[in-house]
């Protein structure tokens, strides 16, 4: 079983996963696709962590790993928050490039503040991209 140990590990299994004909999907052992969100949720929740300690951010609680479905509300969502709880969930597809996932926990992490996509969020995000 692989073993990841940064996000961008996760990055290349992802791109290779994802560039693999549809027909040799059915070869990807389940506990590789186990071991892999287990992997990136334990990621993806200590880089939340860090950007929120770094950012002054605080109500970060937990973060997931999740696959929108298609009849979803969120089905092009990147990632969701949920303030009162503190949760973040953030989609399989933004692993894949390194720069939209920064982008994509920020942004989601800056819904704590802001709920909505007001100006007062745009403001805030920009803040905190720089």
């Amino acid at each position: 079983m692989k073993l990841y140990t940064s996000i961008s590990d996760l990055q290349n299994q992802s791109k290779t996963w994802m560039q693999c004909p549809c027909k040799e999907l059915v070869n990807i052992n389940p506990l590789d696709v186990v071991n892999f969100y287990i992997a990136a949720s334990y990621l993806i929740n200590n880089r939340l962590s860090e950007l929120s300690k770094s950012l002054d951010i605080s109500g970060f609680e937990e973060s997931e790993i999740v696959s929108f479905s298609p009849r979803s509300l969120h089905r092009l969502a990147l990632g969701t928050c949920n303030k009162t709880t503190g949760r973040i969930q953030i989609a399989f597809k933004s692993i894949l490039a390194y720069e939209s996932l920064e982008t994509t926990l920020v942004h989601e992490l800056c819904h704590l503040v802001h709920a909505n996509h007001t100006s007062g969020f745009w403001s805030f995000l920009e803040y905190n991209l720089k």
